[in-house]
């Protein structure tokens, strides 16, 4: 029996509206960054890899909707003892297989980051894949990034670092242009709070996340003896960890930071941006494509201490902390006087820069002790350039050395110029 003109009406409108909430609703896009090379930065290839498989293998998430740069130098790496393997988690499972590889080597550039998220298609053309964000005012977008960081900046394998500044700027213009709805914004540095606070403002649809204060170093996680590095950070494992257990449409973008700032001891988690607009939104609506996590079943979160008593240590430190561990597990005479002088050549060049900066401080700024000030930067202009100069005058900063960027900040605040800071560069280092 047939149904009647009117039923079949209204199942036709049903299906209409449906079909038509759906393409309104949008699609969600994500961006992956590891922002570091070389093996004892294994953990940020880690992180990132594993935030791609949780993105679509839980998340659903298209690969084709994912962007990811990684330098791509730890899983073939030849003191990786697992070839073509890496793990973000004790006897966990291979991350790297399956994860798209967009913007790998040298175009793993703070430059080439920033156009991805603007769009800008002829700025990529002829770079990596080419790929980047076509999301519109309908589509979320999920950006995680992993690296090392100092005051107002976070560094990238290849070029000059990423500036707050400018990071900002782009979410001001991306926004402007109606590029996204709403985007949140995880970030897993040493300093990372530095990236937003007094900087992103709280009405462009931004909810963003930092592994750490404006002055407090994030912390490596879960050692591995096998592999000798840190395998992830402890802020990242535990966001992601918790996305693996949450209820994507339940567990909300502010609950999710009260568990992971409650979990994360090495450091203090720090949230900004449009908190009060979007703490309430689903992380499913960045963390999932689309209405795939209607299938999860509705559970509310508990925020519990899952400290899982692993290993970890001060990220500034990573280096000289495997270091003494790989010389201490070294039972070949030989191999073990080798990480002697690699330890002995670290202790050096942490001691020489901390006499360097401490150096240009005293010179150029006597009155004043510019090593015990903490500012926030207000001259971009000053400060940029005076970082780009001491590293063309003293070489290129290393992970632990560019803690010390926050003096040049101090100097440029104090009205000192990037001419009186190269001079005195000069002078501490030749």
């Amino acid at each position: 029996k047939s149904l009647p003109a009117s039923t079949m009406m209204k199942v036709a409108l049903a299906v209409f509206l449906c079909l038509a909430a759906s393409v309104l609703a949008g699609s969600n896009y994500a961006v992956l960054v590891a922002g570091s090379n070389g093996y004892y930065n294994y953990r940020h290839q880690a992180d990132v890899c594993h935030a791609f498989h949780l993105l679509t293998e839980k998340g659903g998430f298209p690969a084709e909707n994912i962007i990811v740069f990684m330098y791509d130098d730890i899983a073939d790496n030849s003191r990786n003892p697992v070839k073509g393997n890496i793990i973000n988690h004790p006897d966990g499972p291979n991350v790297y297989e399956g994860v798209n590889k967009d913007y790998t080597g040298k175009d793993c550039t703070a430059e080439n980051f920033l156009a991805v998220l603007r769009g800008d298609k002829e700025a990529m053309n002829g770079v990596g894949s080419g790929r980047v964000l076509e999301s519109g005012p309908d589509d979320n977008v999920f950006v995680y990034y992993s690296d090392h960081g100092a005051n107002g900046l976070v560094a990238m394998p290849t070029g000059p670092y990423l500036y707050a500044k400018d990071l900002v700027a782009t979410l001001q213009s991306m926004h402007d242009n109606k590029q996204y709805k709403r985007m949140a914004f995880y970030l897993e540095a040493c300093e990372s709070g530095s990236m937003f606070e007094g900087i992103l403002p709280n009405d462009i649809d931004v909810f963003a996340t930092t592994a750490a204060t404006g002055s407090q170093s994030s912390y490596a996680y879960y050692y591995d003896k096998t592999r000798g590095t840190y395998l992830g950070d402890e802020y990242s494992i535990n966001w992601m960890e918790n996305s693996e257990e949450a209820k994507f449409d339940i567990e909300t973008l502010e609950q999710q930071f009260k568990i992971v700032a409650n979990l994360t001891h090495g450091s203090q988690a720090q949230q900004f941006g449009s908190i009060k607009s979007m703490g309430s939104e689903p992380i499913g609506d960045f963390q999932h494509y689309e209405d795939a996590r209607a299938m999860y079943a509705a559970s509310a979160p508990q925020i519990l201490d899952r400290h899982r008593h692993a290993e970890s240590a001060n990220c500034r430190d990573v280096k000289l902390d495997v270091l003494q561990r790989l010389y201490l597990d070294e039972k070949h005479p030989k191999a073990k006087e080798g990480l002697y002088r690699e330890i002995e050549a670290e202790i050096s060049h942490r001691s020489l820069a901390d006499k360097i900066f401490t150096t240009i401080a005293q010179d150029v700024a006597r009155e004043v002790n510019m090593v015990e000030l903490r500012k926030p930067v207000t001259d971009w202009t000053c400060y940029k350039k005076a970082v780009e100069s001491v590293q063309n005058i003293c070489g290129n900063m290393s992970d632990y050395s560019m803690k010390w960027n926050y003096v040049l900040n101090n100097l440029c605040s104090h009205g000192v110029t990037v001419a009186e800071i190269s001079a005195a560069a000069r002078r501490a280092c030749f």
